[in-house]
């Protein structure tokens, strides 16, 4: 069962962005050049090459502001829920950031053009003139490319597959049996997601598995080994093998490697490694059931 979304790559994300600049590029060079020409306005001798390069310019003016985007989309990503002031917070960001463009792409303008700046009102001029030419397109960018962002941030965090050994590609597999001689096919597997990587780890070598804010820890047996990764002990819970129970709401344990287990008073079980777990009130009678009908 997977429990990640489709991985999108850096050069899909690289991708994306430019494809998004160079459209709208192409898109308002050809709308200024059909307007100057339908409408008699503008300078006629300026030949598409030109235009073009004037568009390019304030296209890679909008791209550098981006960057602010890209730490307030960051932040959301490690949340597990959005919330409306989330949003809010990022809508906000996007105001900062179009005041920011089109208040710079003016002062540029202004300067190539020859003029001086604070001469007459041609700085409020080109800004209220940009004000209506870009605002729409521009806040349409960024927020899809704030999307885009979000997306990236999410498929890239940590992440986790439960899988059957039979299910692992060749490369997996080699990592695998580099690390334990067992190559029963329906074993099942962890496929932990590490950066660009992935740690492939056996069921029967998980102790526990904790909830931990947005996250959940895995430890191993004999504490060799923690991972954690972006997911929750719910899409865990009904993909793993019956010995592995739900004895807490921040809590999974592999009961074939408890040593212990009390009843009396809080309920605790206390595994091989060492480590002890509480165990709901509401969950002792499942764990008694588990043992009665000999799943241990």
């Amino acid at each position: 069962m997977q429990i990640e979304t489709k991985n999108i790559s850096n050069k899909t994300f690289i991708s994306i962005t430019l494809l998004l600049c160079l459209t709208m590029i192409f898109f308002q060079t050809a709308q200024q050049m059909h307007y100057s020409s339908l409408y008699n306005i503008g300078d006629p001798n300026l030949g598409f090459d030109e235009v073009l390069f004037k568009q390019f310019r304030k296209w890679l003016l909008w791209l550098l502001y981006a960057g602010i985007l890209w730490f307030q989309v960051k932040s959301m990503a490690n949340k597990e829920q959005l919330s409306m002031l989330d949003i809010s917070k990022t809508l906000a960001v996007i105001g900062l950031i179009l005041v920011l463009v089109i208040g710079s792409m003016s002062m540029l303008e202004v300067v190539i053009s020859g003029q001086k700046l604070l001469e007459g009102n041609n700085y409020q001029n080109y800004f209220i003139s940009l004000v209506f030419q870009k605002l729409p397109i521009y806040f349409f960018g960024y927020s899809f490319l704030a999307f885009i962002m979000y997306l990236y941030c999410i498929n890239n965090q940590l992440s986790v597959q439960v899988l059957k050994l039979s299910q692992l590609t060749k490369k997996d597999l080699s990592q695998y049996y580099q690390k334990t001689s067992n190559k029963d096919l329906e074993t099942p597997v962890l496929k932990i997601k590490v950066g660009n990587s992935y740690k492939i780890i056996s069921v029967d070598d998980i102790d526990w598995i904790e909830a931990d804010d947005y996250c959940v820890n895995i430890h191993c047996i004999n504490k060799e080994a923690t991972y954690s990764m972006r997911s929750s002990l719910k899409a865990l819970e009904g993909n793993l093998p019956e010995n592995f129970l739900r004895v807490h709401r921040s809590a999974i344990v592999n009961m074939n490697n408890v040593q212990e287990f009390q009843t009396q008073g809080t309920g605790l079980v206390k595994l091989k490694s060492g480590d002890e777990v509480s165990v709901s009130k509401s969950k002792i009678k499942m764990i008694n059931d588990f043992y009665h009908t000999g799943l241990a």
